[in-house]
């Protein structure tokens, strides 16, 4: 990522693209991705700030929002989904004892008649 920004003028002087680029579909995947988890964004932003205009800031920091809150959202599904496994769980455990404290008692009447 480093080379990335001291290579910038002379990658755009000779009309070739950074490593993480937006030329093709996966090379913007992976420049999205990389975006999204934060590693060293503001490089790659201040690269493309350089070659394009200031405008390309909103759209660095709207993939940044976007994709922290879709992330957020991901693992918070996840989180609450084993909640409600547990949940469901320690209901049949506790429906399956009281099945067996009532067949127990049941026997136990059997056997004093």
């Amino acid at each position: 990522m480093e080379g990335d920004s001291r290579n910038i003028n002379k990658c755009l002087g000779q009309g070739t693209s950074l490593r993480i680029n937006f030329d093709n579909l996966s090379n913007a995947a992976r420049a999205v991705f990389v975006i999204i988890v934060g590693d060293d964004w503001n490089s790659i932003m201040d690269d493309y700030v350089r070659a394009t205009n200031y405008m390309s800031i909103f759209f660095f920091v709207l993939i940044t929002i976007f994709g922290n809150i879709v992330l957020m959202t991901l693992f918070l599904a996840i989180f609450l989904r084993e909640f409600d496994n547990v949940d469901a769980l320690r209901d049949e455990n506790l429906v399956s004892s009281l099945h067996i404290k009532t067949i127990s008692s049941k026997f136990k009447r059997q056997l004093t008649t």
